[in-house]
């Protein structure tokens, strides 16, 4: 197993240098064994079927990640008990951990094979199992170890797991929800907890709970606090429009170090707009001050933020701020304008893509992502959400839209004729190809 580990070791001590390497020895020398968790009447202890002290001490350097230390550890051990299978279950654990879970598998399947009584094998193939999205393979696995040993910590953890994956319910949201809470269990464990509940569950999960979720990530340090600070914020102005608290979160930020600070500013912009939008629908006396703010934040011009209130209907509110817009042909770092992109959304808001037009955007400009016009934007999606595309087509015609622009290599007549796409728009574009000399 040496070699196997050899990698992890190497990149521990690679990433602070003496000084971080030093720190991790100190840490890994004061190691202690978790206390059991009393939760819901059971007492949960981890690998609850392995006494020795010495392997429930390995167990918990590999939580610390402590490899040098815990490989070293498994070498007296084996020396000392040749014959305990026990160490299969540290070995097998740590070689996972440092990327080798093929193998760990394979040690797992041979270990239960020959000591079928061995419930923590059982959990940590079926850990392995759960990483690997094998759902069907996991329950059994459970049901094994649970006969074995019942107030294993990570059998009641792998099922709530494996049921936030396939079955999931309120029930079991609330029951995720007190673990995550409950600051007697391990990190890893409320790590598992609040991930889930953010990524998988949240159409289950009250805003208190999403709220606690948000905070535990903040606290544990799972992420860095810019990454986890901003995701929170993202939620509290945008789902909770609680403007307020995500400044209290976010204003902070700004006095630290930041990879992407724009990102931070364009939140504090939003949460400035929507406290204006509630004033207001458009910018007034009344919210003036809220809507200069948000300009200050994003550099004097809130134009960036018009693309946000075109493609998602979260911003709804703010569409008002973004009737005149300056310079509304500009393209964004991608090479796509407002325009463009308003026209290429899963869901069309007419609406502001005609205060595009009324605010005198190009009706022949080159949309660079399909390198056609507004008009083939239209014709290449015309059988999604047909009608609002009709109303944007003869608005894009009235304007002085070329109606026969290319579009994939060929002109806009051929392109319809040689597929159904335009069939529904055809009582539009044949009046105005006839008036352009086009057949």
């Amino acid at each position: 197993m040496r070699g196997m580990w050899a990698w992890a070791i190497a990149f521990v001590v690679s990433l602070g240098g003496v000084g971080a390497a030093s720190a991790q020895n100190l840490a890994c020398a004061t190691v202690k064994v978790e206390p059991d968790v009393a939760f819901d009447g059971r007492k949960l202890r981890e690998i609850a079927d392995i006494a020795d002290p010495t392997l429930r001490r390995i167990n918990t350097l590999l939580t610390q990640r402590c490899f040098d230390e815990a490989q070293a550890d498994i070498d007296a051990f084996v020396a000392a008990h040749p014959g305990d299978h026990r160490v299969t279950y540290v070995q097998t654990r740590g070689a996972w951990m440092t990327g080798s879970p093929a193998e760990a598998e394979t040690l797992l399947s041979e270990t239960i094979s020959k000591y079928p009584d061995f419930a923590s094998a059982y959990i940590l193939l079926a850990g392995l199992k759960l990483d690997h999205e094998q759902y069907a393979e996991v329950g059994p696995l459970l049901d094994k170890a649970e006969r074995l040993s019942p107030t294993d910590l990570w059998l009641f953890v792998d099922r709530l797991r494996l049921a936030a994956l396939t079955s999931p319910d309120r029930a079991l949201v609330e029951t995720m929800a007190r673990v995550m809470r409950d600051k007697r269990f391990r990190r890893d464990v409320r790590v598992d907890m609040f991930a889930l509940i953010l990524d998988n569950l949240q159409s289950l999960a009250d805003a208190a709970t999403i709220d606690a979720a948000h905070q535990t990530h903040i606290a544990i340090g799972y992420n860095s606090p810019e990454d986890s600070i901003t995701s929170y914020a993202f939620w509290l102005i945008e789902d909770q429009q609680r403007t307020a608290d995500a400044r209290e979160w976010l204003e902070p930020l700004l006095k630290t170090q930041l990879r992407h600070p724009e990102v931070v500013h364009k939140l504090l912009a939003e949460s400035y707009l929507f406290d204006a939008a509630r004033i207001d629908p458009v910018q007034t006396e009344r919210n003036f001050a809220l809507i200069e703010k948000a300009r200050n934040e994003m550099g004097g011009s809130i134009d960036d933020l018009a693309r946000d209130a075109a493609l998602d209907a979260r911003f709804k509110p703010l569409q008002g701020f973004f009737a005149v817009v300056e310079d509304i042909d500009k393209p964004d770092e991608l090479g796509e304008t407002a325009l463009c992109a308003g026209l290429q959304a899963i869901v069309l808001d007419v609406p502001m893509i005609k205060s595009m037009l009324a605010n005198l955007a190009d009706p022949n400009q080159l949309c660079s992502s399909v390198k056609t016009t507004p008009v083939g934007v239209i014709l290449i999606h015309a059988q999604a959400q047909t009608a609002e595309r009709a109303e944007l087509l003869r608005d894009l015609l009235a304007r002085g839209a070329d109606p026969n622009p290319t579009v994939f290599n060929e002109d806009a007549i051929t392109f319809c004729k040689n597929n159904g796409r335009c069939d529904a728009l055809l009582d539009i574009l044949q009046p105005a190809w006839d008036a352009a000399g086009k057949h």
